[in-house]
């Protein structure tokens, strides 16, 4: 059987499985879990029953750590974990089922020593290139898969109280998941056949890339430009070089998206603590300009300002490392730099006046002006008209 051997050395797909079936790539950098995932994926999550809807977003939320390993690492993973949850079989009644394998099994015209569903399937499967044709547009690749799958599903069905015999069967299903994906992101493309549709997402990722940050970009490219449009003679026509390629340039396409994401989330996330020290210091001079006469209250304010004397030096060192990641946050980084500049500078000069006020507390209260010492020659005691 021809199970699709030549897989992208920077495998890069998720997959979702059942009678037509989408793919995509998923990732959240807003800590959810469906950011990359294409529209038509999301769709087809969402209308899972509940249980398994709430366990795919676990999952994919649970495997959001391996980004700081690799995202073709987390990517891999997210892989496996549709393939998983999304590729079980529901299978009909038993009634239903008979039928339909019945069906299936003349369908395929098993061999003369019986039925061998499976088998069969691989074959049918096997010769998938010999059902396409050089014009076959994108809407005709996904409905020949559609029906490949759909007999995976029947075939499993009537396999499932064989393990080793389902396992070979959903091995079937992920392939063919995998490989019908380009054509179901090519729906709302407008390309005609393989060799038009290559071109065209070729041409737009490159432009894509061109606009990326370089850090991210750099390595994709190379792989892009090693990716060429396959040369076939008219005599034979074979769709399986197209498909690994537009695997591959979506696989491109999607590392950079994510990269670039993770690199906007990153950037904003520095940016945002930075702006979070200037708006705490900022909050605690004003703090410090309100309080009372209380001797203990001004000896804390002053501990807490000499505290917070390095958080320019802090908000500096945040601010530089955001607009690294994420350069197109200069101008913000420029003002958020002039803000803790002018609350530092006030620093010191509340800390001073703070001084000045308790030492006012600790001197001991003077005579009022106008107050008097001894009386005249009458002998009577002096007096203090404070008023």
């Amino acid at each position: 059987m021809l199970i699709l051997k030549k897989r992208s050395a920077h495998v890069f797909a998720g997959l979702v499985a059942g009678f037509f079936c989408s793919t995509a790539i998923a990732l959240d950098l807003n800590l959810g879990f469906d950011v990359g995932i294409d529209k038509k994926t999301r769709a087809l999550i969402q209308q899972m029953p509940a249980e398994v809807r709430v366990q795919i977003e676990k999952l994919l939320v649970d495997a959001q750590p391996l980004i700081d390993q690799s995202v073709l690492l987390y990517l891999n993973r997210i892989d496996q974990i549709l393939a998983d949850r999304l590729s079980q079989v529901q299978c009909v009644a038993d009634g239903v089922t008979k039928t339909a394998i019945e069906e299936l099994i003349a369908k395929l015209k098993p061999w003369k020593d019986g039925p061998t569903v499976v088998g069969d399937l691989a074959k049918s499967v096997e010769h998938y290139p010999d059902k396409v044709k050089r014009k076959f547009t994108p809407e005709q690749y996904r409905i020949t898969y559609a029906d490949l799958l759909n007999n995976a599903h029947t075939v499993a069905c009537a396999v499932k109280d064989t393990p080793i015999a389902e396992q070979e069967v959903m091995k079937i299903r992920f392939d063919l998941t995998t490989r019908i994906r380009p054509w179901v992101r090519l729906e709302d493309e407008s390309c005609a056949d393989a060799h038009s549709c290559l071109q065209l997402m070729k041409g737009r990722v490159g432009k894509d890339l061109s606009l990326a940050d370089i850090r991210d970009s750099s390595e994709p490219k190379k792989r892009l430009d090693e990716i060429e449009i396959p040369k076939q003679s008219w005599g034979n026509f074979n769709p399986l070089p197209y498909e690994i390629n537009l695997r591959e340039v979506y696989e491109i396409s999607d590392e950079v998206k994510i990269k670039t994401e993770l690199r906007k989330f990153r950037g904003t996330e520095a940016m945002n603590n930075a702006t979070k020290i200037a708006e705490n210091l900022d909050s605690i001079l004003k703090a410090a300009q309100q309080i009372g006469n209380n001797k203990q209250a001004l000896e804390s304010a002053i501990e807490t300002l000499v505290q917070h004397k390095n958080d320019k030096i802090s908000v500096e060192k945040t601010v530089s490392n955001a607009m690294d990641i994420l350069p197109s946050l200069a101008s913000d980084g420029k003002i958020l730099n002039a803000r803790i500049h002018s609350l530092d500078a006030n620093i010191d000069p509340i800390i001073a006046t703070l001084r000045v006020r308790i030492v006012s507390l600790d001197k001991p209260p003077g005579p009022f002006v106008g107050c008097s010492g001894g009386g005249g020659g009458g002998g009577k005691a002096g007096h203090c008209n404070p008023y």
